[in-house]
């Protein structure tokens, strides 16, 4: 799946987006999730009970687990901004997996969202700009935030819970 280069897409509040093993995101042109408090946007496994009911229609067979979804990917022409935003479950779970988003060099802007339980990274910073403020990273197999290139703007006002190393890395 892919936002073109020439495209916008804009997801409203109380969306809930179950992603499939194996799939991505690609952003190319400009993502804009715009959740409210009371009714975040969602994006999570299949496997998810919690938002959106048993979609995959299996009672309590299957659990989500870190890693049943490929990242979200901001590429160099992109730009994404997620507010009120909740991301799980995310970053499939190969050599190459970086967490639920993957800044690869586009702008990617972050507010009032909770990133949680994502394989390995809950946000990686591989190029572009980056800006987090007033949300969540918790329980992430590894780092919370890695940056790894690119240039951050703002971390601020942050809680980091329970990730599996550390809360932030700038390499």
């Amino acid at each position: 799946l892919t936002v073109p280069s020439d495209s916008s897409l804009t997801v409203l509040a109380g969306q809930v987006i179950k992603r499939l093993e194996y799939t991505s995101l690609g952003i190319y042109g400009t993502l804009n999730v715009t959740g409210a408090a009371d009714a975040p946007v969602v994006f999570t496994s299949l496997k998810d009970d919690a938002y959106g009911g048993d979609t995959n229609n299996d009672g309590s067979a299957t659990s989500p687990g870190a890693g049943d979804w490929d990242p979200l990917y901001v590429r160099n022409t992109g730009s994404a901004t997620f507010d009120h935003a909740v991301v799980r479950y995310g970053g499939g779970s190969g050599y190459y997996s970086t967490g639920g988003i993957n800044n690869n060099g586009g702008t990617l802007t972050v507010s009032h969202s909770t990133i949680a339980y994502n394989w390995r990274y809950g946000i990686y910073n591989d190029g572009g700009s980056l800006s987090i403020s007033d949300s969540a990273l918790e329980n992430n197999t590894s780092d919370g935030i890695d940056v790894d290139g690119g240039s951050i703007q703002a971390i601020r006002n942050n809680t980091f819970n329970n990730n599996g190393r550390h809360a932030i890395v700038v390499a």
